[in-house]
């Protein structure tokens, strides 16, 4: 599961870099390591949060750099210094591999079984980004969003799924293990859902040298889209320790909306939006950026939004095929 969410990142922000992106540029380890480290320090958003003396990492690790230092042991470094940031949106990647905090999701439940497991479906259609299907015995609609990176058009899709599944009474959606992509696919789905336009938190971005240089604050809405299809019932989303980053900006939108109700587990805790910046040898650093604020208050980077019905399943039920998540959302949605 972590693979495949940093195989997506690192596709996502190569295929518009230039062809040359991993030809090596300097091979000077001590450039290399006061680059990444400057990097961070002018744009890394949480600092205040983690409380985290970067200056003194630099004098910690920069001592390590020795005369003739491998590609491979410089990597390492770098890895090992990322991780002391304890964020899964900041990395560095290379073409041998991704380095800092690739462990972040290991330490969580999945909270998930099979997609599309027969006992609870009358029937299901899996698609590249949608699966879809209709509970059995209940007239409740199911639509599982695999990821929300893509071309806008391909989300747009969603209102086809919504109108097959228009007679249904309720609809479940469910975005466990969906680690992100695109924030401005999470709005369109967020849409669809929307009866009115709701404030759903705040974000800024870090902007100057200081580690409390930021932006004014910027308001998030969620709205209903004009043109397109809008789920006006109860619906319930589902959620796991592996719903991350875009996807949890989805939740936190249709988290504000009357008619949702969250249900599984506390979601991963990313709540920047990463910048990305190239190394004097090509190597590419991804960094959290900016921060952002719920309506209570509270910024939920690591420690995740919280599902209003607190749900897990146990090792003994993933086995069994048992998905207790699942089954408490049908429940809660055939409710009076």
């Amino acid at each position: 599961m972590k693979s495949n969410f940093y195989l997506v990142i690192l596709v996502v922000f190569i295929a518009g870099c230039k062809k040359d992106l991993f030809e090596n540029r300097g091979d000077d380890a001590e450039y290399i390591f006061d680059t990444y480290w400057k990097e961070v320090d002018r744009h890394y958003s949480f600092f205040g949060q983690n409380k985290l003396n970067w200056d003194s990492v630099y004098s910690a690790y920069r001592g390590r750099i020795k005369p003739g230092l491998s590609k491979d042991s410089l990597f390492k470094l770098l890895a090992q210094t990322t991780n002391l940031l304890q964020d899964a949106h900041t990395n560095i990647f290379t073409h041998k591999g991704i380095g800092g905090n690739t462990e972040y999701f290991e330490k969580y439940q999945v909270n998930q079984i099979a997609p599309g497991s027969e006992p609870y479906f009358e029937y299901y259609y899996p698609g590249r980004i949608f699966d879809y299907g209709k509970l059995k015995n209940s007239n409740i609609g199911y639509i599982r969003i695999k990821t929300f990176e893509g071309d806008k058009h391909r989300f747009e899709e969603i209102d086809s799924v919504l109108h097959l599944l228009d007679q249904t009474r309720a609809l479940i959606i469910d975005v466990r293990s969906n680690f992100g992509g695109k924030i401005s696919n999470s709005k369109i789905i967020a849409s669809r859902l929307a009866d009115s336009k709701r404030y759903a938190g705040k974000y800024r971005v870090r902007n100057g040298p200081a580690h409390n240089d930021f932006s004014d604050w910027i308001d998030v809405f969620v709205s209903p889209d004009e043109n397109g299809f809008h789920m006006n019932k109860p619906v319930a989303i589902l959620t796991n320790r592996h719903t991350y980053s875009a996807t949890e900006w989805f939740v936190l939108q249709a988290d504000v909306l009357p008619n949702v109700t969250l249900v599984g587990d506390t979601t991963g805790g990313g709540s920047a939006i990463p910048l990305v910046r190239e190394l004097p040898n090509g190597w590419l650093l991804r960094v959290s950026n900016s921060q952002l604020m719920l309506p209570s208050g509270r910024d939920f980077q690591n420690t995740g939004l919280y599902p209003d019905i607190p749900v897990k399943n146990t090792p003994a039920d993933a086995e069994a095929g048992i998905d207790r998540i699942l089954e408490k959302a049908a429940v809660h949605l055939l409710s009076p």
